[in-house]
């Protein structure tokens, strides 16, 4: 057990962490992360929790994650703005969007590990030369391989998965360097949580802090979108193969759900309307790979109170990116909706609120910059995102709310075209521009479920603009000052002729 913080100096620390703009670099600073108000013997132990396609909707079925995180810290408006794996991941690595990070996709000429600008220059890196124990076990960027690319710098512990990444059972981690077959019937989730346990467990006793990244497949499937059946779907752990019996999918109660009318929605994501009985089979198979998650982190938080480091340990909570179970007539992620953006964000630890809901998004993007924060770190990239705890209060009048959003096509060689999509979201409006030209505008007060494209609505015309000015501010951004630009108010909609 570690020294924790003192009363005295943890209720200075809380007092300037709670000022907002507190960690926000001076115009013409250096790209560094303002370090938090931590003695360096007291910073906090780290440990990063990430799932894969998990929806803000699926934390129902997590009673234990919501009493020992939600309830005991702070939840995020969180967002992802690349929803895709691999992007969305290297976002969490190095804290920048993908422009910048050079991974656009899962795969290709612009994707996956290899397209990771400086491998070995992210927050593994950064939090071992500040002094930390690192480790990591699960899910890492798609296309690594141990053989090929061997430990990234910054890790003591390296566990990603090398073979069978996304089955939950039957798969090969890297174990250090040792390739870990899975015996029979060993389920990844078990294991990932166990590993996570040791170390917890094994670093506790000594002097350093550490940072543990325990990244979790579930609920993630491998379905053509374009097919009604998934030919890789979830397996849940055996004893959880019947849970939530009852549970149904709660996309079937939205207006979005098989949407009756999609002209408005662009020629590409318009699909005949789902099979409801296979989106509810499916919906089953995910919740039930979350409920052995869910046991992941009371495994996780009991370790860490058994160890003594539970008060003094920032915990994150989160996933790479949403997905749609019928919405918009769509299943899958890489959609410019809100099932696909928004994301659990849970953060619990020093610095941060108890039991509250923050009013300001947070992005996976913020995830590097909070544990420089917290661990004193200095990154060695020009950061893009912001750190969590500087978000967690409304401030009146700041309008840093608008978030570049965006989504890439697996670019191969000869290919012409790279974005898919891109636009804004703010905290009123979804502004879309897809490869082809065609515009997407959401009013997300009056229309939640994203149902009425306003793009050609000429009440929305000074919106639009606005928007699309946004759009183009952010589009090539680098730095948290750039990319969290305040933009000042948002127009009205123009009201309805009489």
């Amino acid at each position: 057990m570690r020294r924790l913080l003192g009363p005295v100096r943890l209720g200075l620390g809380l007092l300037l962490l709670a000022s907002g703009g507190f960690f926000f670099a001076t115009p013409g600073a250096s790209p560094a992360i303002v370090a938090a108000a931590f003695a360096p013997d007291d910073r906090p132990n780290i440990v990063l929790i990430s799932t894969d396609d998990q929806t803000v909707q699926d934390l129902r079925w997590m009673p234990k994650t919501k009493a020992l995180l939600a309830a005991q810290g702070v939840t995020f408006q969180g967002i992802s703005p690349h929803p895709l794996c691999c992007p969305a991941r290297a976002e969490i690595l190095t804290g920048q969007y993908a422009h910048n990070n050079g991974v656009y996709s899962n795969a290709g000429k612009y994707g996956g590990y290899q397209a990771l600008s400086h491998p070995d220059n992210t927050i593994g890196a950064w939090l071992k030369d500040a002094g930390y124990r690192t480790g990591f076990s699960g899910k890492f960027l798609n296309g690594y391989s141990w053989e090929q690319h061997g430990r990234p710098a910054g890790w003591d512990f390296w566990d990603p998965t090398v073979l069978g990444t996304y089955a939950y059972t039957g798969y090969t981690t890297a174990n250090n360097g040792v390739p870990r077959p899975a015996p029979p019937g060993e389920y990844i989730t078990d294991y990932v949580a166990q590993v996570t346990r040791e170390h917890i467990e094994l670093w506790s006793n000594q002097s350093r802090p550490f940072f543990f990244w325990a990244s979790y497949v579930a609920p993630h499937t491998k379905c053509d979108e374009a097919k009604e059946s998934c030919h890789r779907p979830p397996i849940p752990a055996e004893q959880y193969a019947s849970a939530y019996p009852t549970a149904v999918n709660p996309a079937t109660a939205k207006p979005s759900f098989n949407e009756r009318d999609v002209t408005d929605k662009p020629k590409r994501v318009r699909g005949p309307k789902r099979d409801r009985a296979k989106l509810q089979r499916l919906f089953l198979q995910r919740i039930r790979t979350l409920v052995s998650v869910d046991d992941a982190v009371e495994n996780t938080v009991q370790a860490l109170a058994e160890s003594g480091e539970l008060q003094n340990t920032v915990i994150i909570f989160t996933s790479d990116n949403g997905y749609l179970l019928g919405e918009h007539r769509l299943r899958g992620k890489k959609r410019p909706y809100e099932e696909a953006i928004r994301v659990p964000l849970i953060v619990r630890g020093p610095g941060f609120g108890v039991g509250t809901v923050s009013p300001r998004p947070g992005s996976i993007l913020d995830i590097a910059p909070t544990l420089l924060s917290a661990a004193e770190a200095t990154p060695g990239r020009l950061i893009d995102g912001a750190p969590l705890t500087g978000l967690q209060a409304s401030v009146t009048g700041d309008e840093r709310d608008t978030r570049l959003i965006q989504s890439a096509m697996e670019v191969h060689s000869g290919a012409t075209r790279l974005w898919d999509w891109r636009g804004v979201r703010e905290r009123r409006y979804t502004f879309v521009r897809w490869a082809n030209g065609v515009l997407e505008l959401y009013d997300r007060y009056k229309d939640p479920y994203e149902l009425r494209n306003r793009a050609a609505d000429p009440r929305y015309r000074k919106v639009l603009k606005a928007m699309r000015t946004r759009f183009q501010a952010l589009s090539s951004c680098a730095g948290t000052e750039e990319c969290y630009r305040d933009f000042g108010p948002m127009p009205y909609p123009s009201p309805p002729k009489r």
